[in-house]
């Protein structure tokens, strides 16, 4: 391709460029007016320009930072290398691999770039062969452009993990993914991510109960659930949704009610002298079953939270643990002496990648094998107790109680870099919604009488 200089005034940023924000541009204005540009731009002739004496216009295809920092800086030509015979699909595809090379789009830029080929006509397949890109990367940025674009633009702004798109993308619910891509790039991103699939299981395991409830009951709604003739049953709750069959589900008439996180089930009676004693049993069987649920609720919140923990410890980097052996070896002490804390080998297999049943020689020389920093911090880890049961309530007593032990765990993890999500503050300080439910469960508790 030939060189030739072109008026900046008459180039055209790219309208398709996936590249968006060109970043600060005084350093490379100030480097062009000392010495011009002296990469050139790759551009094309826009069409209908430069006919019959018109004077052409072009569109650049490589180089808008440099074209935006010509500008700032005055210059009144560049140098161009000029294409011909490029579609659109196809200057878009340079633009991402120009981009790619240069390692400067985030994956949604990259997402948006492979739409607009889609747009013009190109296959999966093609862009795939156009770019560079191998297929799955190309489907699974694809894919990104399902999510909602006004929340997938604005997370973009937070420089967000490919790998945080990709849990994202676990989640089926829309709504439930939009919670979770509003939070992508925070502290609470990966609380958000584990809770909506921990939603989703609970849906389908309630999904499945319903589904065996419409054999042998009818749905009925709450007014027609006061009604004469119907007595208690039993009450189905969330957290597991355990239940079994009737025995006489064949031959007596079944009623159920959804209630959202409980379905109380009414079995036809004959008899309505016997209600008040079902009513008053109605009612304590819901409050068995809402204190059962709140456990199991605040179960779930402590091990989502061991498991974010563990998680971390896991993936934190010999970088930021260097700077904090020895606050790494005070814990260890405290653990060993103040807690009698004993190494769990499970954890230490875990942290290490042994995954030998005995592996008690194999576990010795992996651990020969890790530097020291981190080995130190894998060892107190072991020590620390933690595990799902380590939280901020009892296990008969649903409010909150202190925990200097995790307290001191979560000191050392936010000297390595770990941010307590939102919800893990509110069960540190005591002020999390599960630990004040009491209310809500009475009211459901009038409801069922």
């Amino acid at each position: 391709m030939n060189v030739k200089m072109i008026e900046t005034l008459r180039i055209s940023p790219h309208a398709d460029n996936p590249r968006k924000d060109l970043g600060d541009l005084s350093e490379l204005a100030e480097s062009i007016k000392a010495q011009g540009v002296t990469s050139p731009l790759t551009v094309v002739r826009d069409a209908g320009t430069g006919v019959r004496g018109m004077p052409s216009s072009y569109t650049a295809v490589i180089g808008h930072r440099r074209l935006a920092a010509a500008k700032v800086a005055g210059v009144s030509h560049v140098p161009c290398s000029l294409l011909d015979g490029l579609d659109a699909a196809g200057q878009v595809a340079m633009m991402l691999t120009e981009n790619e090379l240069r390692k400067s789009l985030t994956a949604y830029e990259q997402a948006r770039g492979f739409q607009t080929m889609m747009d013009l006509g190109e296959t999966a397949a093609g862009i795939g062969k156009r770019t560079g890109f191998s297929d799955s990367t190309v489907r699974r940025r694809l894919k990104l452009m399902e999510l909602d674009q006004g929340l997938l633009e604005e997370a973009a702004s937070r420089c967000p993990r490919m790998s945080d798109y990709a849990e994202l993308l676990n989640i089926k619910d829309a709504g439930r993914r939009d919670m979770a891509l509003s939070k992508i790039g925070t502290k609470d991103f990966d609380w958000e991510v584990r809770r909506a699939l921990e939603d989703e299981k609970s849906d389908a395991a309630k999904a499945a109960v319903l589904e065996r409830l419409g054999r042998f009951a009818q749905r009925i709604e709450r007014e027609e659930a006061l009604r004469d003739g119907l007595s208690f049953a039993e009450i189905i709750s969330g957290g597991g949704w355990a239940f079994e069959e009737p025995g006489d589900a064949a031959e007596a008439g079944y009623f159920y009610e959804d209630c959202g996180h409980y379905i109380r089930l009414l079995k036809l009676t004959a008899s309505p002298a016997a209600e008040g004693g079902a009513e008053s049993r109605a009612a304590q069987e819901l409050r068995r079953a809402l204190e059962e649920q709140r456990r199991k609720r605040l179960a779930g919140a402590a091990e989502r939270a061991y498991g974010l923990r563990r998680e971390f410890i896991g993936s934190v980097s010999l970088k930021a643990v260097k700077p904090h052996t020895c606050d790494i070896l005070h814990y260890l002490i405290d653990c060993q002496l103040e807690h009698g804390g004993q190494a769990s080998v499970s954890i230490l297999k875990r942290l290490l990648a042994v995954d030998t049943p005995s592996g008690r020689g194999c576990l010795l020389g992996r651990m020969n094998e890790e530097r020291p920093e981190l080995l130190m911090l894998y060892y107190a880890y072991s020590c620390s107790g933690d595990s799902g049961s380590n939280c901020y309530s009892g296990p008969f007593h649903y409010g909150h109680v202190p925990n200097e032990r995790l307290d001191s765990l979560y000191a050392l993890l936010g000297k390595l870099g770990y941010e307590m999500s939102s919800e893990e503050c509110q069960l540190r300080d005591g002020t999390h919604g599960l630990y004040a439910a009491d209310e809500a469960d009475e009211a459901d508790e009038e409801d069922a009488a």
